[in-house]
């Protein structure tokens, strides 16, 4: 178990998911657990496992002001940001500088910021490479580790190197060593090529852990509600087949599958 302290941002599904990972886990004490959120709703299921009030802080965070929420850490503790709205680049940097590990799972800018800027945030990749360069030692950042492409960018990777290390085709038997060589360069395209990889089969399982009682006739989503309508009522891929099947994908804009989900009688949350 860590004894440091732990701050998660955001507490809505993905947050109290969370929560319960980590105390399935032992990761860290609860009493060493901040949450944080914009509603006292949010907190009531912190309390309910026995979570301190005082570790419940409300808080709504800008420009102004993330300084005096991380003031609340120490050197070697733990922020883990769930939310949007703040400019994630100077959340990594200041956490750099005070040597506090960060977790975000989106990359933002602060939602004040001058119109006709919304998309700043693009051109932090640069930066947070610089980042990365001029801080060697210190606290570990992990950034924009979303579903997309986070985690399919790791499991693309690891599957590259289980078929380069463990596969017994002849062409990878004899070149073993200058496959694990392009491992270690992490050059994972050249490695796909070389293994003559084309596409991988992903399938999603939804882990997420809570105490919520699902009904029937109800869709459920983490995102807000005009992001979850924008997601259900954008174009989908309809393909028939499999990938080696060489049938063409053809893009369907289907508004349908979001009123038949939110018809009336129905409720989204």
């Amino acid at each position: 178990m860590y004894e440091s302290k732990l701050m998660i941002f955001g507490f809505g599904g993905v947050g109290k998911s969370l929560l319960n990972l980590i105390m399935q886990e032992n990761l860290f004490s609860l009493d060493n657990i901040l949450v944080v959120d914009r509603t006292r709703k949010a907190m009531k299921y912190y309390e309910e496992k026995g979570g301190k009030r005082e570790n419940c802080l409300l808080f709504e965070m800008d420009s102004r002001c993330y300084r005096e929420l991380l003031d609340k850490l120490s050197e070697g503790d733990f922020f883990i940001y769930l939310a949007v709205g703040n400019d994630n680049l100077v959340l990594a940097k200041e956490c750099a500088e005070r040597n506090l590990h960060f977790l975000c799972t989106t990359d933002d800018t602060f939602s004040e910021i001058p119109f006709g800027e919304p998309f700043r945030y693009r051109t932090h990749f640069r930066e947070y490479k610089e980042l990365m360069n001029k801080t060697p030692g210190r606290a570990t950042s992990v950034l924009q580790f979303g579903s997309n492409p986070g985690l399919i960018s790791v499991l693309t990777k690891k599957a590259l190197m289980v078929i380069a290390e463990t596969d017994d085709h002849p062409f990878v038997s004899e070149n073993r060593e200058h496959l694990r060589e392009l491992i270690k360069k992490g050059e994972f395209a050249y490695l796909a090529k070389e293994l003559l990889v084309s596409a991988f089969v992903e399938t999603d399982l939804d882990t997420t852990v809570s105490d919520y009682s699902e009904y029937e006739d109800t869709a459920y989503s983490t995102w807000s509600i005009a992001d979850f309508e924008g997601e259900m009522n954008d174009r989908t891929i309809q393909k028939g087949g499999n990938y080696k099947s060489g049938r063409r994908c053809v893009p369907v804009h289907d508004p349908w599958l979001f009123r038949k989900i939110c018809a009336p009688g129905r409720n989204a949350h």
